[in-house]
């Protein structure tokens, strides 16, 4: 093998596992998907709430509604940035047993898209039920839309489904970027071992938001054989100051090196924005 070879492949490496920069702004204005997803789905449809104001040529494709799991989100397309979203909702805060698809995704199942790859019993059998949806949606606008780039996002719970949906269209090499805020753990290492390098060998860019002490990232606990994807980024207490954190999911420099104290506000704000707030005031007007 020559030595030019060698220099060739050496460099090709280096440019397939290359990560694009972390982008603060364009985390922040991502969140407002997020956020628009919390509100009811006949107001998402019209495309009718504060953060839904925040981005005017946003044109909403499908509703992603299953109340029995309460899983919400939207697929739609963003006209200024050329860009298609798709964006989950996290756990409604004033409905308590819909915390039992969280505690249900404790339990680990096979994976089958991946070898060795397990996730939470309670985190695919809630997806799977807007998975097929949501493929059809995203397809009905990649058609019309072939130049689009695509962004897939959530909160919390929401966060989780954001990922296996990611897995999924990964899977079938589709280069995207995932931005999530707060979510837990959703599989095994080779689950997020798999995701690493799919993200990699498509070119695709994944962040994973963590505001300081937001407990739900440390769930399910890694004594259950559950790992984080990767990379993390940990914002302060007051969103001022981030670090990328390392490329093991598990920093101790970061999230996980944070004791949990069980701060209500810190799951639900992110940015300054609160969550709850948000849910409430477009649910109650």
């Amino acid at each position: 093998m020559g030595l030019g070879f060698i220099r060739l492949w050496l460099l090709t490496l280096g440019i397939a596992g290359a990560r694009a920069a972390y982008d603060d702004a364009s985390a922040r204005s991502t969140l407002r998907y997020a956020e628009a997803a919390y509100c009811p789905d006949t107001r998402v449809q019209k495309w009718d709430c504060d953060a839904c104001h925040a981005v005017p040529q946003f044109a909403v494709e499908t509703v992603l509604s299953v109340p029995a799991h309460d899983t919400h989100g939207f697929v739609g397309h963003d006209a200024r940035a050329d860009k298609i979203v798709v964006s989950f909702r996290g756990t409604d805060p004033l409905k308590l047993d819909a915390w039992l698809v969280d505690l249900k995704s404790a339990v680990l199942d096979d994976y089958s898209a991946c070898s060795g790859c397990k996730v939470g019993h309670g985190f695919l059998g809630a997806f799977v039920e807007v998975r097929n949806k949501t493929l059809d949606a995203v397809s009905r606008l990649s058609s019309r839309h072939p130049a689009a780039t695509m962004l897939i996002t959530g909160h919390s719970l929401g966060g989780a489904y954001a990922t296996l949906l990611a897995a999924e269209l990964l899977l079938a090499h589709r280069k995207l970027t995932m931005i999530t805020y707060g979510q837990p753990r959703i599989g095994n290492a080779a689950f997020a071992s798999t995701l690493d390098k799919r993200l990699a060998a498509t070119g695709s860019t994944s962040w994973r938001l963590v505001h300081y002490a937001d407990p739900v990232p440390h769930l399910p606990p890694e004594v259950l054989d559950f790992r984080h994807v990767s990379p993390e980024v940990h914002y302060d207490e007051l969103n001022r100051h981030y670090q990328v954190c390392d490329g093991s999911g598990e920093d101790p420099q970061c999230a996980d090196g944070i004791a949990v104290p069980l701060l209500i506000t810190d799951p639900m704000t992110y940015f300054g924005i609160s969550l709850v707030k948000s849910f409430l005031a477009c649910n109650l007007r």
